[in-house]
């Protein structure tokens, strides 16, 4: 199984001064990335973030649901949507670590000096994640992450699908991350080691792909990734969105890799399933708004479904 890795880097420690974390022993940390893969001609040869698709101006209509994710103990993005105010949804494998250690980042881009920085008030993975995390199909791949900050001007929640019915083979799907553009392999300076260097990761992009498998299994669905139009690396717990009556709602987490012997991003990518997970959505989010931070009032949020 190729989980969609968050994205890893020596590009992500400049991110330092901003996200005022402690990022000094990044440049260490930076091997965890994916690989750079070698063609036959010995060249680098990779794209890790968003394939085929298109940096975002912010004023997409999907723009104002998404928000990167940022863990400081490893140094990883990823990327969730906004279900509520204070609320949420990305992939569990973006979350190992504890809640004090991420942040929330709103803003297009990682490195400009208009991103706004959020902590993380705890989160919660689905039940089975813990048990399926390592199978091939049906892992759980998805966690509510609770917040207390509210959303800046210009965020809204998003509206995300309940009835999976609505789902078909080859409708059109909208994916989005921040997932890096590409990969090369650097020297770490002090150890004078090869490591990947993901860059230009923490840049809002997106790509219009199509819907592969609708039913691939009972809580996840598959979407086209052999025609260059693919999330990949970096991009873990996005959002695959559909229009349904003419309204963007989303319907998927970002989860990994299908049939892709090269680790390529270049076969199907498998997402985990929102309509299957509404009902624990709706519940887990009220356990988690009953959480409140010693230092922080109470939150009263709704999550918004259809």
């Amino acid at each position: 199984m190729n989980l969609i890795n968050r994205s890893t880097s020596r590009t992500v420690a400049k991110l330092s001064a901003k996200l005022s974390l402690a990022l000094s022993t990044l440049a260490a940390l930076a091997a965890c990335g994916q690989a750079p893969q070698v063609n036959s001609t010995g060249a680098l040869n990779i794209e890790t973030g968003i394939i085929g698709g298109a940096d975002a101006t912010g004023s997409e209509p999907f723009a104002k649901h998404v928000v990167g994710l940022y863990d400081a103990k490893v140094g990883a993005i990823c990327t969730a949507s906004i279900l509520s105010p204070s609320i949420l949804v990305t992939a569990a494998h973006c979350v190992e670590s504890e809640a004090a250690a991420l942040r929330i980042v709103f803003g297009k881009d990682f490195n400009s000096k208009d991103i706004i920085i959020q902590a993380v008030d705890t989160y919660q993975v689905s039940p089975i994640w813990p048990f399926r995390q390592g199978q091939e199909l049906n892992t759980g791949d998805i966690a509510l992450v609770k917040f207390s900050g509210g959303l800046p001007p210009g965020y809204a929640p998003i509206k995300f699908l309940t009835d999976a019915s609505k789902l078909s083979d080859n409708m059109n799907v909208l994916l989005a991350g921040f997932g890096a553009s590409k990969v090369v392999q650097v020297q770490d300076p002090k150890t004078g080691a090869l490591v990947s260097d993901h860059q230009d990761a923490g840049k809002l992009r997106f790509v219009t792909t199509t819907m592969k498998n609708a039913a691939y299994t009972k809580s996840e669905f598959l979407t086209e990734s052999s025609a260059g139009k693919s999330a990949c690396h970096g991009d873990s717990g996005g959002p695959a969105y559909v229009e349904i009556d003419g309204e963007l709602v989303v319907t998927g987490v970002t989860s990994r890799s299908v049939g892709d012997e090269t680790d390529s991003c270049n076969v199907a990518a498998a997402y985990t399933s929102i309509p299957f997970y509404a009902s624990w959505i709706v519940s887990t989010s009220k356990q988690l708004n009953a959480f409140v931070p010693a230092d922080r009032p109470a939150a009263s949020t709704a999550v918004a479904h259809r």
